[in-house]
């Protein structure tokens, strides 16, 4: 009986033995394909900016990819995968480099990076937007390459209302009623008023230009009317005017009843141009006084300011005799007499002189 018991103990330790060798067997086992299976070569189709390569690996997912192929993805750069991924046989994994671009904005200046092929793209992700008016310096859909400058100028436009004044002007109307060199306001002149719109371009918030786009009269301005008198001045001569002065002129010394200054001193001459007549008028070379006009002595005067007759002396020219009158001969004007048009002519105007009012007797040793 001891023998039988002690058998199968004998038994019971072998089955216990093999049972515990066939389980470390298993883990063996399942170790060493898991090991396997863990270690595996896998291939990975990469692109890197556009340029793609396969690439073999052992790597489980995309960060412990990333580090055994030494590759640098930056803050900025685009990653198909996140670094968690696990990677499998065939997978894709694409890899985008930002480019750093220099960016102007309100004329400030930075570095701002991008994977966006385009322009327009590039701004969207920026969360940039253009104005109406901004400028840019690249068209929305051109392509975007590294250190490219993009520069937006922001253009806006202000609008100014203004009112200003209309100046009124002046009329001035002749009239006989005034002596000469008198005026009066017959009617008072009035401002007006215009508004202007004024439009003003401003670009990244300077001042550039101004420009009136519109005009509206509010209110027209009223001209100035001025009465300017034309009548001359009359001096009441007589024969029996007294003397104001006593002068010698020539040799000759003669009293004056009135001096005329600034006198403008012209020319005639009997013919057509002069007095409308041909030498076969009957009063052709007549005076107004009915005297034959005679050179050296005959002038023409307005009667209203030296009178018809009397005796006159000119500066310059000496003694002469108030005889004729002309349409042209007003105020203080003397037409000399000559003897032909070409001397008419050549005298022209000549202002300036000094006429003494002597009266209507010849001075003595003339």
């Amino acid at each position: 009986m001891g023998q039988i018991k002690s058998v199968l103990f004998q038994y019971r330790s072998r089955r216990l033995w093999m049972s515990l060798l066939a389980g470390l067997l298993a883990i063996i086992v399942i170790s060493v394909l898991w090991i396997s299976n863990d270690t595996k070569e896998i291939q990975v189709h990469l692109t890197i900016d556009g340029e793609e390569r396969m690439i073999n690996t052992t790597a489980n997912d995309v960060a412990e990819f990333i580090e055994s192929e030494g590759l640098h993805i930056g803050e900025y750069d685009d990653i198909s995968k996140s670094r968690a991924s696990k990677l499998k046989d065939g997978d894709d994994l694409e890899i985008e480099h930002a480019k750093a671009i220099q960016w102007i904005d309100r004329g400030a200046w930075q570095v701002r990076y991008t994977t966006a092929p385009t322009v327009k793209e590039a701004l969207a992700t920026w969360g940039v937007e253009l104005g109406e008016y901004d400028e840019l310096n690249f068209d929305l859909n051109d392509p975007i390459d590294e250190h490219d400058t993009i520069q937006i100028d922001r253009i806006a436009y202000t609008y100014e209302q203004q009112t200003e004044e209309i100046p009124y002007g002046t009329v001035e109307e002749p009239t006989e009623q005034l002596l000469q060199g008198k005026t009066d306001i017959k009617q008072y002149g009035q401002v007006g008023a215009k508004e202007r719109v004024i439009q003003k371009e401003w670009k990244n918030g300077l001042l550039t230009s101004m420009k009136i786009i519109k005009e509206s009269v509010l209110e027209e301005s009223v001209d100035q009317i001025v009465a300017v008198g034309t009548k001359s001045e009359v001096s009441v001569l007589s024969s029996s005017s007294q003397d104001i002065d006593q002068v010698t002129k020539d040799g000759i010394t003669f009293g004056v009843k009135n001096v005329h200054d600034n006198v403008t001193l012209t020319a005639y001459d009997a013919g057509l141009n002069s007095t409308g007549k041909t030498e076969d008028h009957p009063q052709y070379g007549m005076t107004f006084t009915g005297t034959t006009v005679e050179e050296g002595r005959t002038v023409a005067v307005d009667p209203n300011v030296i009178p018809l007759g009397w005796w006159i002396y000119i500066e310059g020219y000496g003694f002469r005799k108030a005889e004729d009158t002309g349409s042209a001969v007003k105020g203080k004007k003397v037409d000399i007499y000559v003897e032909t048009e070409e001397e008419a002519d050549q005298f022209g105007l000549k202002k300036g002189y000094t006429v003494y009012v002597i009266g209507p007797n010849k001075p003595a040793g003339l």
